[in-house]
């Protein structure tokens, strides 16, 4: 059953699904010199999304020097409409969808940590930071802002599609302040949404470009005039591509 089906049929109290094992799926070239690795949404599993990201490439060979790693989150309660409080994979929960939620920093930190071993496992295998970039969609997106802006600042790339960063968090705060400052090492950020997006509004998109600009951030904002809340063709291979240009 799709994450989607999940939501609906648990919301009605039909039936809620059990979450996913946390499966790490990895698409392995024969040669990698870099990796990207790709956070999935809420109700998700990394396998899931492997699927769905293979699909709308248009097939991982082409990409063939690009390791590929979809993790998979660890099941908490998710507080969000229309969650409601059910038992999900997700990397850290929030009260609301509202650009001023609150987010839990502990599970953000906790994710943090799963997060970063698997970045150090590529640095390991010879795959340097400046090659490596994390990305994800929905509330993988907002893990992705996290981990490469507050954990570790010197990856190849960050990514984060049908996403937002709220404005109560510490890092928005940050992002503000630093108006003055001259900041040129952070990694680049690319950000995508579509304007009928019925979860992320396209003005939260807007608020997180802006506070990211103003923090010293070279950000590629993509909007998709008829996206939704879904991943498309045009975002992924938007990723895969700006993923080649920045870290190959």
């Amino acid at each position: 059953m799709s994450a989607i089906a999940c939501v609906i049929v648990c919301f009605l109290s039909i039936y809620c699904c059990r979450p996913h094992e946390e499966i790490t799926d990895v698409v392995e070239p024969q040669h990698p010199t870099a990796t990207l690795i790709f956070l999935h949404g809420a109700g998700e599993s990394g396998p899931e999304i492997r699927r769905l990201v293979e699909k709308l490439s248009g097939g991982f060979s082409n990409y063939p020097n690009l390791r590929l790693v979809f993790p998979t989150a660890g099941a908490k309660t998710f507080s969000p409409f229309p969650w409601n409080g059910q038992v999900v994979n997700i990397w850290y929960n929030f009260d609301s969808l509202d650009i001023a939620t609150k987010e839990n920093n502990t599970q953000i930190h906790e994710s943090a940590m799963v997060i970063e071993k698997l970045v150090e496992e590529q640095v390991l295998s010879g795959i340097p930071h400046k090659n490596i970039c994390v990305a994800g969609f929905s509330s993988g997106g907002l893990m992705s802002l996290h981990l490469g802006y507050e954990y570790i600042k010197n990856l190849g790339c960050v990514g984060a599609m049908s996403a937002f960063l709220p404005t109560s968090s510490a890092l928005y705060e940050k992002l503000i302040n630093q108006r003055d400052e001259v900041v040129s090492d952070l990694p680049p950020l690319y950000i995508s949404g579509g304007r009928l997006d019925f979860f992320i509004l396209p003005k939260w998109m807007k608020t997180t470009v802006d506070a990211f600009q103003t923090g010293g951030v070279n950000v590629t904002s993509v909007s998709q005039l008829e996206a939704s809340h879904f991943l498309t063709r045009k975002s992924v291979r938007g990723l895969l591509e700006f993923v080649q240009k920045t870290i190959f």
